[in-house]
């Protein structure tokens, strides 16, 4: 009797363990989507906050370095090379020189 009772407990308890992992990861994956979608919502405002910046005319070359660097950082790189063509600044053109080169790599990759 002793045994069938140890074994229950254990049972119960990895049923109780698992239900609760379970649970866990899915609100994990849950909280990254949401975290996904937030993300999607902030580069959006923030574009949209630089863009109003620019159209003030204060301090366009840093405004335009920031905004092809979002752009740069989430992938969008005729936007970025757009932006950073437009800024003087020595940052601007180091990161123009790159956004360049990543676009004639994918000009070239398309060609295949």
């Amino acid at each position: 009797m002793r045994i069938i009772n140890t074994i229950s407990r254990y049972c119960f308890i990895f049923l109780l363990v698992f239900f609760i992992y379970g649970c866990v990861q899915k609100n994990e994956l849950g909280l990254a989507r949401e975290c996904a979608a937030r993300s999607a919502v902030y580069y959006q405002h923030s574009e949209q906050r630089y863009k109003k910046l620019i159209a003030r005319g204060d301090n366009l070359d840093q405004l335009r370095f920031e905004l092809g660097r979002l752009y740069y950082e989430h992938g969008e790189l005729e936007k970025a090379r757009q932006e950073l063509t437009k800024s003087n600044l020595v940052p601007a053109v180091k990161l123009l020189a790159v956004v360049k080169q990543r676009l004639g790599e994918a000009a070239a990759q398309d060609n295949f």
